[in-house]
């Protein structure tokens, strides 16, 4: 479902709903970025712990991920 909502266009979705509306919507797209990057299914595509720290800090510009596999895996069993 947050992938989904990532690469929708609606990432908001996905904010805790205690937060009330006080979520940046790019912070929250920076955090779902960097940690799906992180769960990447190739280790060799994960970031570094340095990488993802500037990541979230948005010192960098990150690319969408793709999907990682366990990620479609599990949505497909709740279909």
């Amino acid at each position: 479902m947050y992938f989904q909502e990532l690469t929708s266009g609606s990432p908001m979705k996905v904010a805790d709903r205690r937060m009330e509306g006080r979520v940046e919507e790019g912070e929250l797209i920076r955090a779902l970025k960097t940690a799906f990057w992180c769960i990447q299914d190739e280790v060799s595509t994960r970031p570094f712990m340095g990488e993802a720290v500037k990541m979230l800090e948005g010192t960098v510009d990150i690319n969408t991920p793709p999907m990682p596999q366990t990620v479609l895996e599990l949505i497909e069993e709740g279909l």
